[in-house]
């Protein structure tokens, strides 16, 4: 459980809500100490959803679910859309289907999209935020060199 240390609530541990590896590999590079567990939540676009509004509902969908199993620890959660022609990419589901993604995106302009959560179930927990690499917005990406 969480403490009060001087006016401050101080959690017990931080928990990435991830199961992706890439993830936890940036976290380990804070050479902060915390723990990784999946967050299993229903990641379908919604009707009229803008990419923005899903990155930000998923991220902190992720985080309420793994609060539930981890009481009174600080709950770091992502999400991550790339949006193309209007349209949005999820998660290719095998290795097939990611390189057709990527040859898709090859050479042509698309939105890396990153809704982030950090949630603490007391008070005050911090609303979800959408950024990108750099400046707080979205990452804009054009890959051109694709082998295989």
């Amino acid at each position: 459980m969480s403490e009060l240390r001087g006016g401050r609530l101080i959690p017990e541990r931080l928990v990435l809500a991830s199961a992706s590896p890439r993830r936890r590999q940036l976290f380990s590079l804070l050479e902060i100490p915390f723990i990784a567990t999946a967050a299993n939540v229903d990641e379908e676009i919604e009707e009229g959803e803008s990419p923005q509004e899903m990155v930000c509902r998923l991220s902190l969908a992720k985080a309420r679910v793994v609060a539930l199993s981890h009481p009174g620890d600080l709950i770091v959660a992502a999400d991550t859309i790339v949006a193309l022609d209007g349209g949005m990419l999820g998660k290719p589901a095998d290795e097939a289907e990611a390189v057709a993604m990527l040859r898709r995106l090859r050479g042509r302009e698309h939105t890396v999209l990153s809704g982030v959560t950090v949630y603490h179930p007391a008070p005050p927990s911090l609303p979800p935020r959408v950024g990108g690499a750099g400046g707080g917005g979205p990452s804009r990406s054009w890959p051109r060199v694709l082998s295989g």
